[in-house]
């Protein structure tokens, strides 16, 4: 395809990978200045940064299906890339101790190499202290990491595939600014997330179905809230 007749698709690429990747927290994050809620009353109240998680993640999908209905995008079917399959399903359980082995390596390597910049704990399971506080994050965890962030980044990814470069470049791209996304954790739980937007995108590049990485998502995320509650609450 000539230069001339690209440059206008990669535009509207463009303009649809900031839509999906960021549209749904500007939304959110004026809804929250218009209603005078701040930062502090969502660290008080857990519950309410669930919803605000949720609500995010559900003005995010609702904007990428008004993309799918573009001109442009018309066809490409992201939200038809959800397909289950109990094969699939094995292979999402198989692919979380892979994440758990991912976090855990690049955690001890921050530990020993790099102790500055070492996350001393996390923030945002701190918050958990009530069952219902964990009710809220384990529902947040699969609509907002499973569901949400997945058909994100395979959106954004068949972008790239189509005329931004490349899906491995939108793969390296994206898993940057995902782990960036967490760097209120600390800076090694952003490399750790890094790594986890790499692994969940290969797994979506292998499989070419979205399902597979939603469900290693949600299962990672919950897995990770109960073994939280269970054993490190306290």
């Amino acid at each position: 395809m000539k230069e001339e007749n690209r440059t206008p698709q990669q535009i509207e690429a463009v303009f649809e990978v900031l839509v999906a990747g960021f549209g749904g927290w500007v939304i959110v994050m004026l809804l929250l200045v218009m209603t005078g809620l701040q930062d502090s009353d969502m660290l008080t109240r857990p519950v309410w940064m669930a919803a605000v998680l949720i609500g995010e993640a559900a003005v995010t999908l609702l904007l990428i299906g008004f993309l799918e209905g573009s001109s442009y995008s018309k066809g490409r079917g992201v939200f038809s890339l959800i397909r289950w399959s109990p094969a699939d399903l094995v292979i999402s359980a198989a692919v979380v101790p892979v994440l758990f082995l991912a976090v855990f390596i690049s955690g001890m390597v921050f530990e020993y190499f790099f102790p500055r910049f070492a996350s001393q704990g996390n923030p945002v399971l701190e918050l958990i202290q009530t069952p219902a506080d964990l009710a809220a994050f384990m529902a947040a965890g699969i609509f907002s990491g499973g569901i949400k962030e997945e058909v994100q980044r395979a959106f954004i990814l068949l972008r790239f595939e189509k005329c931004l470069g490349g899906i491995v470049t939108g793969l390296f791209l994206w898993s940057v600014l995902f782990g960036l996304g967490h760097y209120e954790q600390g800076w090694s739980s952003a490399f750790s997330a890094g790594i986890l937007g790499l692994v969940f995108g290969g797994v979506f590049l292998w499989k070419r179905n979205i399902f597979t990485a939603i469900s290693a998502h949600a299962i990672y995320d919950v897995t990770v809230l109960l073994v939280y509650w269970k054993y490190f609450r306290n």
